[in-house]
């Protein structure tokens, strides 16, 4: 289901693939090198994770780049990652002491994803179930592409059949953003042919019919080119917040937060339509994390 709002960015204070990839390359920062980082609640790195604090990895002929991390009830670091080339969709796990985790996967700490589609494959997040099941989300071909993992690395039967569920969201779409329900539903956020888009999975890893009637949410602010989210999160109350950014033209970028219920329909308590768009006069500005506070406040 696809909605619109009204509110134009003027209005409040303040394409092909590979140009949406090369636009969410640029949002979200360059690809790196994967370099794990542990601090101390001082803020120094921490010498008892890889001796220095730092783990620097690499096992693929196509440098990969590591897109985000998640830690374990046990300490043990996943990482959610993609080989340069977009030819590998890859999760991969590290000991609590910083070393690649030889019990997970094939024995070298890393699992390749395969998905039925073609690529090329984005590994965007990544995030770890209370039951220890490993869920991460990016794109395949152009979809929207989630797997979970069993906590061995093996791929989760129980989910689609197979561990893996690759779908459309319109021609041009990909997921940057992942989080687990206290149900266990899977949400994702990310875009979708220049919208705000948003998508809800059941534990089984079929698309969530209660959301939206086709698991499927797409967002139009109507500021100008393009919208976007890179991130989404719950409140307690089961609503959903997505935030990312809005392009008006020119490149001038700017904030945007929608709120949605938890059936999936623009949340009109919020705002008047269920978004803001918010501009801090700077060129480029863009929201690239969220966090639902205590009394569902947003940081």
């Amino acid at each position: 289901m696809s909605f619109r709002s009204v509110r134009r960015a003027s209005h409040v204070s303040g394409h092909d693939l590979d140009a949406l990839k090369r636009d969410a390359l640029r949002r979200r920062g360059t690809v790196e090198r994967l370099e794990p980082r542990r601090l101390l609640a001082a803020g120094d790195l921490d010498p008892g994770f890889d001796s220095d604090g730092v783990a620097i990895g690499t096992t693929y002929v196509t440098e990969p780049g590591a897109r985000a991390a998640s830690v374990q009830s046990d300490g043990k670091v996943v990482v959610a990652m993609h080989s340069e080339d977009g030819g590998q969709f890859i999760v991969r796990r590290y000991t609590a002491a910083g070393a690649l985790d030889t019990t997970f996967g094939g024995g070298d700490g890393n699992v390749t994803v395969p998905f039925a589609v073609s690529g090329p494959y984005r590994a965007e997040a990544i995030a770890v179930q209370p039951d220890g099941k490993i869920v991460a989300a990016g794109a395949a071909g152009g979809q929207f592409a989630v797997a979970r993992l069993n906590a061995s690395g093996t791929p989760d039967t129980t989910f689609s059949g197979d561990g893996v569920h690759a779908f459309s969201m319109g021609s041009n779409t990909f997921a940057v953003d992942v989080a687990v329900q206290p149900d266990g539903k899977i949400l994702l956020a990310g875009d979708a042919d220049g919208q705000l888009a948003a998508a809800r999975l059941t534990t089984a890893g079929a698309l969530d019919t209660t959301f939206s009637s086709d698991g499927k949410v797409t967002v139009s602010l109507q500021v100008g080119l393009r919208e976007w989210a890179n991130a989404v999160a719950l409140q307690s109350d089961g609503k959903i917040l997505l935030a990312g950014g809005a392009e008006e033209g020119g490149g001038n970028e700017k904030f945007a937060v929608v709120r949605l219920n938890a059936a999936g329909t623009l949340d009109t308590t919020f705002a008047g339509d269920g978004s803001v768009v918010m501009d801090f006069g700077a060129f480029a500005d863009e929201i690239r994390a969220l966090v639902a506070l205590m009394g569902n406040e947003i940081g």
